[in-house]
């Protein structure tokens, strides 16, 4: 699985160690020991990843209606 970190970058999950909110970023810590930031939230990092392998519709247990939005916030931002 690949995580879409927004403006078309993606790292695969394997490597992620951690994702750390701090301020209006998230920092992608790997486990080379290196991080990538990204303006998106932790949740609209997962919900961008899985409609990139088309699992949008699927049973997650998430509401994605409220991750839809909070991408929408983040925009305006």
């Amino acid at each position: 699985m690949f995580l879409s970190l927004g403006s078309g970058e993606l790292v695969s999950a394997r490597r992620v160690v951690a994702m750390v909110r701090d301020g209006n970023r998230t920092y992608v810590h790997l486990d080379d020991m290196s991080a990538l930031a990204s303006n998106l939230l932790p949740a609209s990092i997962l919900a961008r990843s899985r409609a990139l392998l088309g699992l949008e519709g699927s049973s997650s247990g998430k509401d994605t209606t409220k991750e839809a939005n909070m991408e929408k916030k983040e925009r305006m931002e």
